[in-house]
């Protein structure tokens, strides 16, 4: 069989030194419904984070999202039947058992798409899980419609709410709102498209409150729990939705809470999140391709004519993984972190 270049995972893979590049390992062939592709960049999330810490069997390979070329359909097919692929098709997609810190990666064609020339490499691969999550909490879990308002709380998940203050501004949100972790990322939230953005460590509750002149906002998304769950409370709308998307702050709520006004304001607290990636099956793929579609219909276009901005914050030679794992979880990072595939110059 033939080999390839790829980044597995040494032992438990609790640090990021874990994380070895290796040049025996099998290269892969894709099956029915599927295309291989050869990765030009990959980019790193908090499921690669998680696929390394949780300490994933020895040698397995992380990484969901990437942009390349097509490289080969499955033996005896000429042409990928339901959606066209070919080789050399430049595409960008989702990798949802993991694969694509490689060479190669062999994916379901309906988690793939053609890119776009006027985007690039890096900015492709940055963009299939950070939108889909924002696809899942914005239309799927909050009931997404043109005229309600929308909060972000974008310091704690920047790459997802920058797509998510994007797509809420183009869809007719009235208005979009955020919060950030600092006065740069307040005047990024606004030049995403947020009417008002604040410091999330001043008092955005009161700021709210009298941008809405006591309204409150009709949709939040959260990706912090503990933090802001009260806040929330504070400032949703009667008959408004809480969106919670992560718990990066913790997930237990301290202090008291006042629940009357779950009750009061006839408020929906729902969860929201992908299907656990990388999957173990392919049980849920039909899910993953609904979101992937709404990314397809909602951001692609916007995305292909510059109206859409992928905030890459930092590109790193593949060969510097560990680096930007480490950086990854220092939680300062502003938008995606994508690492390139470098020639072999051995």
């Amino acid at each position: 069989m033939s080999k390839m270049r790829a980044i597995g995972i040494k032992d438990s893979g609790t640090l990021a030194s874990a994380l070895i590049l290796s040049d025996t390992i099998d290269k892969p062939a894709p099956g029915r419904g599927e295309v291989l592709v050869k990765v030009r960049c990959f980019g790193v999330t908090r499921t690669d984070l998680t696929q390394r810490s949780r300490a994933h069997r020895a040698g397995s390979i992380p990484g969901v999202e990437f942009s390349g070329t097509v490289e080969g359909l499955p033996q005896g097919s000429g042409v990928d039947g339901r959606h066209g692929f070919q080789p050399g098709d430049e595409v960008f997609g989702l990798a949802p058992c993991g694969g694509a810190y490689a060479e190669y990666v062999a994916v379901p064609t309906r988690l793939l798409a053609r890119k776009p020339p006027s985007l690039s490499w890096e900015d492709a691969a940055g963009v299939p899980e950070a939108w889909m999550a924002t696809a899942q909490a914005l239309f799927e879990t909050g009931g997404f419609e043109r005229g309600v308002s929308v909060l972000w709380h974008a310091g704690a998940s920047p790459a997802v709410a920058a797509a998510g203050i994007q797509m809420s501004a183009v869809g007719g949100a009235s208005p979009v709102y955020a919060t950030a972790g600092s006065a740069e990322e307040v005047g990024t939230c606004r030049v995403l498209g947020a009417r008002e953005a604040w410091d999330e460590r001043d008092n955005w509750v009161e700021e709210l409150k009298e941008a809405t002149a006591g309204k409150g906002v009709d949709i939040i998304v959260d990706f912090t729990g503990q933090e802001h769950f009260q806040k929330n409370l504070n400032s949703v709308a009667v008959g408004g939705r809480l969106v919670l998307a992560g718990m990066l702050s913790g997930g237990e709520v301290e202090g008291e809470l006042d629940l009357g006004q779950l009750v009061q304001k006839r408020v929906r607290v729902e969860g929201s999140g992908m299907p656990p990636l990388p999957l173990g099956n392919l049980d849920t793929m039909e899910a993953l391709e609904m979101l992937w579609n709404v990314v397809l219909r909602e951001a692609l276009p916007r995305l292909t004519d510059g109206s859409f901005r992928v905030p890459v914050e930092r590109v790193f030679d593949w060969r510097e993984v560990g680096e930007a794992h480490n950086l990854m979880e220092t939680g300062s990072i502003k938008g995606k972190i994508v690492c390139q595939i470098t020639m072999d110059e051995t």
